[in-house]
């Protein structure tokens, strides 16, 4: 089989993630099973550098997406104004939009689409697609995105529902979501639960001498500042609780040593100012960081603590987390919920936008903390234990049906 594996967008952290670990599983199933993947620009390089040095059978194909706005993924866009002028040139959409050759669809068992968002669906005659829609964050929180782009949005993912392609989601929270938002379709949503066992094969890096805090304790909050990611909650949280122990954030925008250029971030660099976090030294921002660093940084970990307003199929590091019988503090919303029931875990749950509520739990971890740790490490011998194979089964069945026209 032929799969032409289809990304222009490279999605950094879990988007890419999550391509890399199932390319590699797929790769392992099967001498029958050739991989090409469709990028380009940015995205192919990004590609290149994580998967070249892996997964040497996976053939890197480079195609230019038609029509493809000529201020978008080239030196022009950080022309200041570009970002304006090409949605009044070319509308919001522009922005999002990457429509693919139709060559790419010619010649192959299967197309898979693994990030739907910001790609047109497929042409009507395309029949053997598949692609998989991570979540509907964007449209559950109308913070993330203006409201001309988040209307753009919808009108490109809805394309992929009324279209033939089949659509994986990775939970039953996320399968509901777009039934609401894009209503039924004749053909079933699929659910492919994922992995977390990011971390087969990778060793830890060592931390840095000056980072003399990893010695103590730390509470680690690893999410990019994204709204849904609620870090207002987590700042008023922690600040409330007011204690030694402090907060440590990694993840994109998270380096507060940096003067913040976008609106978001200078907000809430202020709040971490306001609160005393920064001055006390209790919160170390971090920014972007590697996975090697992040897991050394998970392993010595007091807590984490997951603020997130909405995911598509859980959360990485909560799961990460509780295999490492590391106790957690989480945002108590419906796909965490689901998450835990399925894979197992005994997190400490808060009401998302109670900052009160979150400082309570944060006390009530300090003050039982050897008992939570010895059951959070007492819990981990319970937990479904999915890898990356179990993942690749499944979209096997997927891909195989697809290729052969069933259902």
């Amino acid at each position: 089989m032929l799969l032409r594996v289809v990304d222009y967008v490279a999605n950094p952290g879990g988007g890419v993630r999550f391509m890399v670990e199932l390319l590699a599983a797929l790769a392992n199933r099967s001498d029958d099973l050739r991989i090409e993947l469709i990028s380009h620009g940015t995205g192919l390089a990004r590609y290149r550098q994580l998967i070249e040095p892996r997964l040497p059978g996976v053939r890197l194909v480079e195609t230019s997406a038609q029509r493809r706005p000529f201020l978008q993924g080239r030196w022009r866009h950080r022309l200041p104004g570009a970002t304006e002028l090409q949605a009044r040139l070319f509308g919001a959409g522009s922005l999002l939009r990457w429509q693919v050759s139709p060559q790419v669809f010619d010649g192959a068992d299967l197309v898979w689409f693994p990030w739907v968002h910001w790609h047109e669906a497929p042409p009507p005659g395309a029949t053997h697609v598949v692609g998989t829609y991570h979540d509907a964050i964007m449209h559950q929180c109308e913070s993330v995105l203006p409201a001309a782009l988040r209307n753009a949005a919808w009108q490109l993912e809805k394309g992929w529902f009324d279209s033939r392609a089949r659509i994986v989601v990775s939970s039953e929270a996320t399968r509901c979501a777009t039934a609401t938002l894009f209503g039924p379709r004749a053909r079933p949503v699929s659910i492919v639960r994922l992995s977390a066992d990011h971390a087969s094969g990778l060793e830890t890096a060592p931390l840095p001498a000056a980072w003399d805090w990893v010695d103590r304790p730390f509470i680690l909050c690893p999410a990019n500042t994204s709204a849904h990611k609620n870090h207002e909650t987590l700042l008023a949280g922690v600040a409330a609780w007011n204690a030694g122990i402090p907060l440590v954030l990694c993840g994109a925008g998270t380096d507060f040593t940096v003067a913040p250029q976008d609106p978001r971030g200078a907000a809430l660099h202020a709040l971490a100012a306001e609160s005393g976090l920064l001055t006390s030294g209790r919160l170390i921002t971090l920014g972007y960081v590697s996975d090697a660093l992040y897991y050394a940084l998970l392993q010595r970990a007091w807590a984490v603590v997951m603020p997130t307003l909405a995911e598509g199929g859980g959360s990485f590091p909560v799961m990460e987390a509780l295999q490492l019988g590391i106790p957690v503090i989480s945002s108590d919303i419906p796909v965490l919920r689901e998450q835990v029931a399925y894979y197992g875990g005994r997190p400490l749950w808060f009401e998302p936008l109670a900052a009160g509520d979150l400082a309570d739990r944060l006390v009530a971890l300090q003050l039982d903390y050897v008992w939570e740790r010895e059951a959070a490490q007492a819990a981990r011998s319970s937990l479904l234990r999915r890898g990356w194979d179990d993942v690749a089964t499944d979209y096997m069945k997927i891909f195989t049906a697809a290729a052969g026209g069933g259902t």
